[in-house]
Protein backbone atom coordinates (compact mmCIF):
# COMPACT_ATOMS: atom_id res chain seq x y z
CA UNK A 1 0.00 0.00 0.00
CA UNK A 2 2.77 2.73 0.51
CA UNK A 3 3.98 2.43 -2.75
CA UNK A 4 0.94 3.08 -4.70
CA UNK A 5 1.61 6.96 -4.21
CA UNK A 6 4.69 7.36 -6.24
CA UNK A 7 3.19 5.43 -8.86
CA UNK A 8 0.52 7.57 -8.94
CA UNK A 9 2.45 10.34 -8.71
CA UNK A 10 4.67 9.28 -11.84
CA UNK A 11 1.74 8.48 -13.90
CA UNK A 12 0.31 11.99 -14.06
CA UNK A 13 3.80 13.38 -14.02
CA UNK A 14 4.25 11.63 -17.15
CA UNK A 15 0.79 12.69 -18.61
CA UNK A 16 1.62 16.44 -17.87
CA UNK A 17 4.98 15.84 -20.06
CA UNK A 18 3.02 14.58 -23.07
CA UNK A 19 0.56 17.20 -23.08
CA UNK A 20 3.56 20.19 -23.09
CA UNK A 21 4.93 17.94 -26.10
CA UNK A 22 2.69 17.67 -27.87
CA UNK A 23 0.12 20.83 -27.59
CA UNK A 24 2.52 23.50 -28.09
CA UNK A 25 3.47 24.82 -31.52
CA UNK A 26 5.51 28.37 -30.25
CA UNK A 27 9.11 27.95 -29.50
CA UNK A 28 8.46 29.24 -26.10
CA UNK A 29 5.08 27.24 -24.57
CA UNK A 30 4.39 30.26 -21.91
CA UNK A 31 3.98 32.65 -24.98
CA UNK A 32 0.55 33.29 -26.61
CA UNK A 33 -0.09 31.36 -29.91
CA UNK A 34 -0.02 33.75 -33.21
CA UNK A 35 -2.58 32.48 -35.26
CA UNK A 36 -4.90 35.23 -37.20
CA UNK A 37 -7.48 37.03 -35.40
CA UNK A 38 -10.66 36.49 -35.59
CA UNK A 39 -12.94 38.17 -38.10
CA UNK A 40 -16.64 38.57 -37.88
CA UNK A 41 -18.52 37.68 -40.81
CA UNK A 42 -19.65 40.35 -43.81
CA UNK A 43 -23.29 41.45 -43.50
CA UNK A 44 -25.28 43.92 -45.47
CA UNK A 45 -28.14 46.32 -44.57
CA UNK A 46 -30.67 48.22 -46.40
CA UNK A 47 -31.47 51.34 -44.04
CA UNK A 48 -34.38 52.98 -45.98
CA UNK A 49 -35.94 52.92 -49.43
CA UNK A 50 -39.58 51.75 -49.96
CA UNK A 51 -40.94 48.16 -48.93
CA UNK A 52 -43.58 45.45 -49.92
CA UNK A 53 -45.93 47.04 -46.36
CA UNK A 54 -46.37 50.18 -48.65
CA UNK A 55 -47.87 50.88 -52.13
CA UNK A 56 -46.07 53.56 -54.04
CA UNK A 57 -47.98 55.55 -57.07
CA UNK A 58 -47.02 55.60 -59.96
CA UNK A 59 -43.93 58.10 -61.12
CA UNK A 60 -43.14 58.43 -58.22
CA UNK A 61 -39.17 58.61 -56.83
CA UNK A 62 -37.89 56.43 -54.83
CA UNK A 63 -34.28 55.94 -52.69
CA UNK A 64 -32.31 53.39 -51.10
CA UNK A 65 -29.68 53.94 -48.65
CA UNK A 66 -27.44 51.24 -47.32
CA UNK A 67 -24.58 50.11 -44.93
CA UNK A 68 -22.62 47.34 -44.09
CA UNK A 69 -20.07 46.00 -41.41
CA UNK A 70 -17.97 43.00 -40.78
CA UNK A 71 -15.82 41.13 -43.45
CA UNK A 72 -11.84 40.20 -43.61
CA UNK A 73 -10.59 42.86 -45.24
CA UNK A 74 -11.80 46.50 -46.94
CA UNK A 75 -14.97 46.70 -48.34
CA UNK A 76 -14.16 46.63 -51.91
CA UNK A 77 -17.38 48.09 -53.31
CA UNK A 78 -21.10 48.01 -53.50
CA UNK A 79 -23.18 46.63 -56.77
CA UNK A 80 -27.41 46.88 -57.38
CA UNK A 81 -29.94 46.90 -59.99
CA UNK A 82 -33.68 47.12 -59.87
CA UNK A 83 -36.02 44.25 -61.64
CA UNK A 84 -37.41 44.55 -64.26
CA UNK A 85 -35.88 48.50 -65.10
CA UNK A 86 -32.67 46.64 -65.11
CA UNK A 87 -31.50 43.01 -66.27
CA UNK A 88 -27.84 42.97 -63.74
CA UNK A 89 -25.64 44.61 -61.49
CA UNK A 90 -23.30 47.29 -62.38
CA UNK A 91 -19.52 48.13 -61.74
CA UNK A 92 -18.24 48.27 -58.09
CA UNK A 93 -19.14 51.25 -56.65
CA UNK A 94 -18.60 53.12 -53.15
CA UNK A 95 -22.00 54.82 -52.97
CA UNK A 96 -23.98 54.12 -50.21
CA UNK A 97 -27.44 55.23 -52.22
CA UNK A 98 -29.43 55.12 -55.02
CA UNK A 99 -32.42 57.11 -56.60
CA UNK A 100 -34.73 55.77 -59.48
CA UNK A 101 -37.44 57.94 -61.07
CA UNK A 102 -40.83 57.80 -62.42
CA UNK A 103 -41.29 54.52 -61.77
CA UNK A 104 -44.40 53.13 -63.98
CA UNK A 105 -47.00 50.78 -62.32
CA UNK A 106 -50.29 49.12 -63.38
CA UNK A 107 -54.01 48.99 -61.33
CA UNK A 108 -53.01 45.50 -59.90
CA UNK A 109 -49.53 46.86 -58.95
CA UNK A 110 -46.24 46.39 -60.72
CA UNK A 111 -43.50 44.31 -58.59
CA UNK A 112 -39.90 46.04 -58.41
CA UNK A 113 -37.27 44.45 -56.52
CA UNK A 114 -33.98 46.14 -55.53
CA UNK A 115 -30.81 44.06 -55.72
CA UNK A 116 -27.78 44.74 -53.57
CA UNK A 117 -24.49 43.01 -53.10
CA UNK A 118 -21.32 43.68 -51.25
CA UNK A 119 -18.18 42.53 -51.74
CA UNK A 120 -14.76 42.63 -49.24
CA UNK A 121 -12.11 40.73 -52.20
CA UNK A 122 -12.48 37.05 -50.57
CA UNK A 123 -16.74 37.48 -49.63
CA UNK A 124 -19.82 38.91 -51.25
CA UNK A 125 -23.39 39.19 -49.62
CA UNK A 126 -26.63 39.94 -51.37
CA UNK A 127 -29.73 41.28 -49.95
CA UNK A 128 -32.95 42.20 -52.05
CA UNK A 129 -36.14 44.78 -51.04
CA UNK A 130 -39.53 44.16 -53.03
CA UNK A 131 -41.89 46.69 -53.42
CA UNK A 132 -45.16 47.88 -55.41
CA UNK A 133 -45.74 50.78 -57.78
CA UNK A 134 -49.96 51.21 -58.54
CA UNK A 135 -51.73 53.66 -60.41
CA UNK A 136 -54.77 51.71 -59.00
CA UNK A 137 -57.58 54.74 -58.87
CA UNK A 138 -57.37 57.09 -56.38
CA UNK A 139 -60.42 59.18 -55.22
CA UNK A 140 -58.70 60.87 -52.55
CA UNK A 141 -58.39 64.56 -53.01
CA UNK A 142 -54.91 66.60 -51.83
CA UNK A 143 -55.31 69.60 -49.79
CA UNK A 144 -53.17 72.72 -50.19
CA UNK A 145 -51.79 75.65 -47.59
CA UNK A 146 -51.12 78.93 -48.10
CA UNK A 147 -47.76 79.37 -46.05
CA UNK A 148 -48.85 80.82 -42.25
CA UNK A 149 -46.13 83.56 -43.41
CA UNK A 150 -49.13 85.22 -45.37
CA UNK A 151 -51.85 84.98 -43.01
CA UNK A 152 -50.67 88.70 -42.26
CA UNK A 153 -52.53 90.09 -45.42
CA UNK A 154 -55.65 88.92 -45.38
CA UNK A 155 -57.61 92.23 -44.90
CA UNK A 156 -54.32 94.40 -45.47
CA UNK A 157 -53.67 97.19 -47.71
CA UNK A 158 -50.76 97.15 -50.05
CA UNK A 159 -49.80 99.89 -52.21
CA UNK A 160 -50.20 99.76 -56.23
CA UNK A 161 -47.08 99.49 -57.81
CA UNK A 162 -45.70 97.33 -55.28
CA UNK A 163 -44.51 93.42 -54.72
CA UNK A 164 -46.23 90.72 -53.32
CA UNK A 165 -44.93 87.60 -53.13
CA UNK A 166 -47.08 83.74 -52.18
CA UNK A 167 -45.76 80.85 -50.80
CA UNK A 168 -47.97 77.47 -50.52
CA UNK A 169 -47.61 73.64 -49.51
CA UNK A 170 -49.13 71.05 -50.57
CA UNK A 171 -49.74 67.51 -49.35
CA UNK A 172 -51.39 64.54 -51.16
CA UNK A 173 -50.52 61.78 -48.43
CA UNK A 174 -48.00 60.12 -49.48
CA UNK A 175 -45.84 61.55 -47.78
CA UNK A 176 -42.39 61.56 -49.20
CA UNK A 177 -43.77 60.51 -52.60
CA UNK A 178 -46.49 62.99 -52.61
CA UNK A 179 -46.10 64.39 -55.67
CA UNK A 180 -48.49 67.03 -56.92
CA UNK A 181 -48.93 70.25 -59.34
CA UNK A 182 -50.24 73.66 -58.55
CA UNK A 183 -52.36 75.95 -60.37
CA UNK A 184 -53.05 79.56 -58.90
CA UNK A 185 -55.38 82.56 -60.11
CA UNK A 186 -54.48 86.17 -58.91
CA UNK A 187 -57.63 88.77 -59.88
CA UNK A 188 -55.62 91.87 -60.41
CA UNK A 189 -53.96 90.50 -63.29
CA UNK A 190 -56.42 88.21 -64.26
CA UNK A 191 -53.59 85.97 -64.23
CA UNK A 192 -54.23 82.04 -64.50
CA UNK A 193 -51.47 79.34 -64.35
CA UNK A 194 -50.31 76.37 -66.04
CA UNK A 195 -50.08 73.40 -63.50
CA UNK A 196 -47.09 74.09 -61.89
CA UNK A 197 -44.91 72.12 -59.62
CA UNK A 198 -43.58 75.43 -58.07
CA UNK A 199 -44.99 76.25 -54.29
CA UNK A 200 -43.91 79.82 -54.79
CA UNK A 201 -44.76 83.12 -57.13
CA UNK A 202 -44.58 86.91 -56.91
CA UNK A 203 -45.76 90.00 -58.68
CA UNK A 204 -44.54 92.63 -59.08
CA UNK A 205 -45.71 96.28 -59.90
CA UNK A 206 -49.40 95.30 -58.75
CA UNK A 207 -52.35 97.54 -60.05
CA UNK A 208 -55.01 98.66 -57.81
CA UNK A 209 -57.49 95.87 -56.92
CA UNK A 210 -60.84 96.22 -53.95
CA UNK A 211 -60.72 93.08 -53.59
CA UNK A 212 -57.64 91.56 -54.26
CA UNK A 213 -57.58 87.73 -54.49
CA UNK A 214 -55.23 85.10 -54.64
CA UNK A 215 -56.12 81.44 -54.81
CA UNK A 216 -54.44 77.85 -55.22
CA UNK A 217 -55.31 74.82 -55.72
CA UNK A 218 -53.12 71.09 -56.03
CA UNK A 219 -53.61 68.52 -58.54
CA UNK A 220 -52.13 64.79 -57.51
CA UNK A 221 -51.23 62.12 -60.74
CA UNK A 222 -54.74 60.55 -60.10
CA UNK A 223 -56.22 63.88 -61.37
CA UNK A 224 -57.94 64.81 -58.36
CA UNK A 225 -58.11 68.12 -57.45
CA UNK A 226 -58.05 70.02 -53.69
CA UNK A 227 -59.91 72.93 -52.57
CA UNK A 228 -58.67 76.30 -53.52
CA UNK A 229 -57.05 78.18 -50.75
CA UNK A 230 -57.92 82.10 -51.00
CA UNK A 231 -56.55 85.03 -49.33
CA UNK A 232 -57.79 88.87 -49.95
CA UNK A 233 -57.05 91.74 -49.35
CA UNK A 234 -57.01 95.42 -51.11
CA UNK A 235 -54.09 97.23 -53.80
CA UNK A 236 -54.84 100.59 -53.30
CA UNK A 237 -52.82 103.93 -53.94
CA UNK A 238 -50.44 104.34 -50.93
CA UNK A 239 -51.55 107.06 -48.47
CA UNK A 240 -48.69 107.01 -46.14
CA UNK A 241 -45.51 108.41 -47.09
CA UNK A 242 -42.40 107.23 -44.70
CA UNK A 243 -40.05 109.54 -44.94
CA UNK A 244 -36.61 108.76 -43.97
CA UNK A 245 -34.71 111.76 -42.47
CA UNK A 246 -31.39 110.38 -40.75
CA UNK A 247 -28.45 108.67 -42.34
CA UNK A 248 -26.31 106.41 -40.78
CA UNK A 249 -22.67 106.68 -40.34
CA UNK A 250 -19.94 104.98 -39.19
CA UNK A 251 -17.10 105.93 -36.93
CA UNK A 252 -15.05 107.70 -39.88
CA UNK A 253 -18.47 109.35 -41.28
CA UNK A 254 -18.86 106.73 -43.90
CA UNK A 255 -22.62 105.71 -44.63
CA UNK A 256 -23.26 102.51 -42.54
CA UNK A 257 -25.09 100.83 -45.76
CA UNK A 258 -25.80 97.45 -43.10
CA UNK A 259 -27.36 100.35 -40.77
CA UNK A 260 -29.85 101.97 -43.41
CA UNK A 261 -31.21 99.03 -44.47
CA UNK A 262 -31.92 97.43 -41.10
CA UNK A 263 -33.82 100.95 -40.51
CA UNK A 264 -35.73 100.52 -43.56
CA UNK A 265 -36.48 97.15 -43.11
CA UNK A 266 -37.66 98.17 -39.65
CA UNK A 267 -39.94 100.33 -40.88
CA UNK A 268 -41.30 98.41 -43.98
CA UNK A 269 -42.17 95.76 -40.85
CA UNK A 270 -44.24 97.91 -38.57
CA UNK A 271 -46.06 99.49 -41.50
CA UNK A 272 -46.53 95.99 -42.74
CA UNK A 273 -50.49 95.75 -43.53
CA UNK A 274 -50.73 99.48 -44.59
CA UNK A 275 -50.79 101.05 -47.90
CA UNK A 276 -47.41 102.96 -47.71
CA UNK A 277 -44.90 104.87 -50.01
CA UNK A 278 -41.29 105.18 -48.78
CA UNK A 279 -39.17 108.83 -49.36
CA UNK A 280 -35.38 109.14 -48.83
CA UNK A 281 -34.22 112.44 -48.02
CA UNK A 282 -30.31 111.37 -48.73
CA UNK A 283 -31.26 109.89 -51.69
CA UNK A 284 -34.56 112.27 -53.07
CA UNK A 285 -33.61 115.37 -51.48
CA UNK A 286 -36.12 117.38 -49.33
CA UNK A 287 -39.88 116.45 -50.67
CA UNK A 288 -42.28 119.16 -52.04
CA UNK A 289 -46.06 119.88 -51.59
CA UNK A 290 -46.34 118.13 -54.29
CA UNK A 291 -44.89 115.54 -53.88
CA UNK A 292 -46.77 115.04 -50.73
CA UNK A 293 -50.21 114.92 -52.53
CA UNK A 294 -52.43 112.50 -52.35
CA UNK A 295 -51.13 110.83 -48.96
CA UNK A 296 -53.35 110.93 -46.24
CA UNK A 297 -50.55 110.64 -43.44
CA UNK A 298 -46.77 111.55 -43.46
CA UNK A 299 -44.17 109.71 -40.95
CA UNK A 300 -41.40 111.89 -40.51
CA UNK A 301 -38.94 109.55 -39.34
CA UNK A 302 -35.81 111.48 -37.82
CA UNK A 303 -34.42 109.01 -35.70
CA UNK A 304 -30.66 109.20 -34.49
CA UNK A 305 -27.90 108.19 -31.81
CA UNK A 306 -26.33 110.55 -29.77
CA UNK A 307 -22.51 109.80 -31.11
CA UNK A 308 -24.27 110.31 -34.29
CA UNK A 309 -26.47 112.39 -34.74
CA UNK A 310 -27.42 114.32 -38.13
CA UNK A 311 -26.55 118.75 -37.44
CA UNK A 312 -28.80 119.23 -39.78
CA UNK A 313 -32.30 117.96 -39.71
CA UNK A 314 -33.84 119.00 -42.49
CA UNK A 315 -37.33 118.27 -40.72
CA UNK A 316 -36.80 121.66 -39.51
CA UNK A 317 -34.13 123.71 -41.24
CA UNK A 318 -35.51 122.47 -44.27
CA UNK A 319 -39.36 122.23 -44.26
CA UNK A 320 -40.35 123.78 -40.99
CA UNK A 321 -38.81 126.87 -39.82
CA UNK A 322 -41.16 129.39 -41.91
CA UNK A 323 -44.62 129.84 -40.64
CA UNK A 324 -45.90 128.72 -44.26
CA UNK A 325 -43.88 125.32 -45.31
CA UNK A 326 -44.28 122.70 -46.50
CA UNK A 327 -45.24 120.53 -43.92
CA UNK A 328 -47.46 123.36 -42.60
CA UNK A 329 -49.30 123.11 -45.54
CA UNK A 330 -49.48 119.85 -46.11
CA UNK A 331 -51.55 119.59 -42.61
CA UNK A 332 -53.88 122.74 -42.81
CA UNK A 333 -55.02 120.56 -46.00
CA UNK A 334 -56.08 118.17 -44.04
CA UNK A 335 -52.93 115.73 -43.86
CA UNK A 336 -51.81 114.24 -40.52
CA UNK A 337 -48.14 114.23 -39.37
CA UNK A 338 -46.31 111.44 -36.82
CA UNK A 339 -42.60 112.54 -36.43
CA UNK A 340 -40.30 110.41 -34.06
CA UNK A 341 -36.36 111.31 -32.83
CA UNK A 342 -35.07 112.39 -29.84
CA UNK A 343 -33.27 115.45 -31.05
CA UNK A 344 -36.14 116.52 -32.84
CA UNK A 345 -37.91 118.82 -29.84
CA UNK A 346 -34.18 120.52 -29.21
CA UNK A 347 -33.93 121.71 -33.42
CA UNK A 348 -37.66 122.98 -33.16
CA UNK A 349 -37.10 124.53 -30.04
CA UNK A 350 -36.64 127.92 -30.59
CA UNK A 351 -37.46 130.53 -27.40
CA UNK A 352 -38.87 129.90 -24.29
CA UNK A 353 -42.05 130.48 -24.78
CA UNK A 354 -42.61 129.93 -28.25
CA UNK A 355 -44.30 132.04 -30.69
CA UNK A 356 -47.53 131.42 -30.90
CA UNK A 357 -47.06 130.41 -34.36
CA UNK A 358 -44.20 128.45 -33.98
CA UNK A 359 -44.55 125.20 -35.77
CA UNK A 360 -44.36 123.24 -32.73
CA UNK A 361 -47.36 125.25 -31.09
CA UNK A 362 -49.11 125.58 -34.31
CA UNK A 363 -49.15 121.62 -35.48
CA UNK A 364 -47.51 119.36 -32.29
CA UNK A 365 -49.91 121.03 -29.79
CA UNK A 366 -46.79 122.94 -27.14
CA UNK A 367 -48.15 125.80 -25.49
CA UNK A 368 -47.28 129.42 -26.02
CA UNK A 369 -48.24 130.78 -22.55
CA UNK A 370 -44.86 131.84 -20.88
CA UNK A 371 -45.50 129.57 -17.49
CA UNK A 372 -43.95 131.15 -14.36
CA UNK A 373 -42.66 128.43 -12.11
CA UNK A 374 -41.40 130.03 -9.16
CA UNK A 375 -40.72 133.37 -7.91
CA UNK A 376 -38.12 134.39 -5.05
CA UNK A 377 -39.19 137.00 -3.05
CA UNK A 378 -35.98 136.72 -0.67
CA UNK A 379 -34.42 138.57 -3.28
CA UNK A 380 -34.77 142.30 -4.51
CA UNK A 381 -35.90 142.35 -6.99
CA UNK A 382 -37.80 139.32 -7.07
CA UNK A 383 -36.32 136.39 -9.11
CA UNK A 384 -38.85 134.48 -11.50
CA UNK A 385 -38.23 131.40 -12.60
CA UNK A 386 -40.16 130.03 -16.06
CA UNK A 387 -41.09 126.47 -16.75
CA UNK A 388 -39.75 125.27 -19.88
CA UNK A 389 -42.23 124.27 -22.57
CA UNK A 390 -40.69 121.59 -24.88
CA UNK A 391 -39.94 118.47 -24.17
CA UNK A 392 -36.30 116.65 -23.73
CA UNK A 393 -36.29 112.32 -23.72
CA UNK A 394 -32.35 112.15 -23.92
CA UNK A 395 -32.71 109.82 -20.44
CA UNK A 396 -35.75 107.49 -22.07
CA UNK A 397 -34.94 104.25 -20.71
CA UNK A 398 -38.12 102.44 -20.29
CA UNK A 399 -39.41 99.08 -22.85
CA UNK A 400 -43.35 98.77 -23.76
CA UNK A 401 -44.98 95.87 -22.92
CA UNK A 402 -42.35 93.57 -22.33
CA UNK A 403 -42.34 93.82 -18.21
CA UNK A 404 -38.35 92.88 -17.97
CA UNK A 405 -36.81 92.92 -14.55
CA UNK A 406 -34.91 95.65 -13.59
CA UNK A 407 -37.32 98.13 -15.85
CA UNK A 408 -40.21 98.82 -12.84
CA UNK A 409 -41.43 101.17 -15.25
CA UNK A 410 -41.49 99.06 -18.36
CA UNK A 411 -45.16 99.67 -20.37
CA UNK A 412 -46.18 102.54 -17.66
CA UNK A 413 -48.93 103.87 -20.51
CA UNK A 414 -50.16 101.89 -22.79
CA UNK A 415 -50.29 103.18 -26.17
CA UNK A 416 -53.61 101.54 -26.98
CA UNK A 417 -55.12 103.80 -24.03
CA UNK A 418 -53.71 106.72 -25.46
CA UNK A 419 -52.62 108.03 -22.24
CA UNK A 420 -55.61 107.58 -20.36
CA UNK A 421 -53.24 106.14 -17.17
CA UNK A 422 -51.08 109.14 -17.61
CA UNK A 423 -50.76 111.23 -14.09
CA UNK A 424 -48.67 114.42 -15.08
CA UNK A 425 -47.99 117.78 -13.67
CA UNK A 426 -49.67 120.80 -15.29
CA UNK A 427 -47.11 123.14 -13.22
CA UNK A 428 -44.16 120.97 -15.25
CA UNK A 429 -44.80 120.56 -18.61
CA UNK A 430 -47.51 122.48 -20.57
CA UNK A 431 -50.09 121.80 -23.39
CA UNK A 432 -52.42 123.32 -25.28
CA UNK A 433 -55.77 121.92 -25.31
CA UNK A 434 -56.13 119.16 -27.12
CA UNK A 435 -52.65 117.84 -26.77
CA UNK A 436 -52.83 113.58 -25.34
CA UNK A 437 -49.67 112.67 -23.72
CA UNK A 438 -49.23 109.03 -24.27
CA UNK A 439 -45.21 107.80 -22.85
CA UNK A 440 -43.25 109.29 -20.21
CA UNK A 441 -39.91 108.93 -19.62
CA UNK A 442 -39.33 106.13 -17.46
CA UNK A 443 -36.52 105.43 -14.92
CA UNK A 444 -32.83 104.90 -16.09
CA UNK A 445 -31.38 101.75 -16.65
CA UNK A 446 -30.12 101.46 -13.21
CA UNK A 447 -33.08 102.08 -11.43
CA UNK A 448 -32.53 105.62 -11.15
CA UNK A 449 -35.20 108.18 -11.59
CA UNK A 450 -33.68 110.79 -14.57
CA UNK A 451 -34.05 114.58 -14.03
CA UNK A 452 -36.79 114.47 -16.74
CA UNK A 453 -38.74 111.64 -15.15
CA UNK A 454 -42.18 111.11 -15.60
CA UNK A 455 -42.34 114.10 -17.87
CA UNK A 456 -44.05 113.18 -21.18
CA UNK A 457 -42.15 112.38 -24.25
CA UNK A 458 -44.86 111.09 -26.48
CA UNK A 459 -48.28 112.51 -27.26
CA UNK A 460 -50.88 113.07 -29.86
CA UNK A 461 -52.41 116.37 -30.64
CA UNK A 462 -56.60 116.82 -31.88
CA UNK A 463 -57.37 120.68 -31.49
CA UNK A 464 -61.18 120.38 -31.54
CA UNK A 465 -60.93 116.17 -31.32
CA UNK A 466 -60.10 116.37 -35.19
CA UNK A 467 -56.25 114.37 -34.84
CA UNK A 468 -53.76 116.57 -35.99
CA UNK A 469 -50.21 115.11 -35.25
CA UNK A 470 -48.23 112.68 -32.81
CA UNK A 471 -44.84 113.47 -31.67
CA UNK A 472 -42.81 110.58 -30.51
CA UNK A 473 -39.69 112.38 -29.04
CA UNK A 474 -37.47 109.67 -28.66
CA UNK A 475 -35.84 106.99 -31.08
CA UNK A 476 -38.27 104.82 -31.66
CA UNK A 477 -35.97 102.64 -34.32
CA UNK A 478 -34.50 101.11 -31.05
CA UNK A 479 -37.26 99.60 -29.62
CA UNK A 480 -38.59 96.40 -31.01
CA UNK A 481 -41.12 96.00 -34.13
CA UNK A 482 -43.52 94.96 -32.43
CA UNK A 483 -43.55 98.08 -29.70
CA UNK A 484 -43.66 100.42 -32.45
CA UNK A 485 -46.52 98.78 -34.49
CA UNK A 486 -48.55 98.98 -31.43
CA UNK A 487 -47.77 102.07 -31.16
CA UNK A 488 -48.62 103.17 -34.86
CA UNK A 489 -51.61 101.01 -35.20
CA UNK A 490 -52.90 103.02 -31.87
CA UNK A 491 -52.35 106.51 -33.87
CA UNK A 492 -53.11 105.83 -37.11
CA UNK A 493 -56.34 103.99 -36.06
CA UNK A 494 -56.70 107.98 -34.12
CA UNK A 495 -55.86 109.06 -37.89
CA UNK A 496 -58.55 107.48 -39.46
CA UNK A 497 -56.15 104.55 -40.98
Amino acid sequence: MRNKIPRILLFVGLLVAIWLIAGCSTKDPWEPSSTTPVQSDLQLFIQSGPDTTMTVPTSSRVTFTWTSRGGTTQIAGYRWYLEPLESGYGELSQANSATYFNLAGSESGTRYTFHLNVSDGENTVTVTRAFIVTSAIDSTAPTVQLDESMFWLAGAYLATGSNVAFNWAGDDGYGNYSRLSYQYIFTPTADTSEWLEATNVQFTGIPAANPAIFKVRARDLSDNVSDWDTIAFTIRAANILYIDDFQWTDDLGNIDVVKELQQKTYYRNTLRGYAFAEWDNDANGTPELSDLAGFDVVIWAADADGEHADPNYRLWFDVGTDTISVLSQFIDAGGKLIITGSQIMNYLYNSNPPAANNFECRYLGISDTLVVADIDTTVNPPETTYAETWIYAGDFSWVIGTGEPGYPDSAKIDPAKVGSQLDYSNGVVYFKDGATPIFTVGLNTDGDEPDNYGLPCGWVYAPGGTAKSATLAFNTYIFGEEFLRQTLQAILTEFGQ
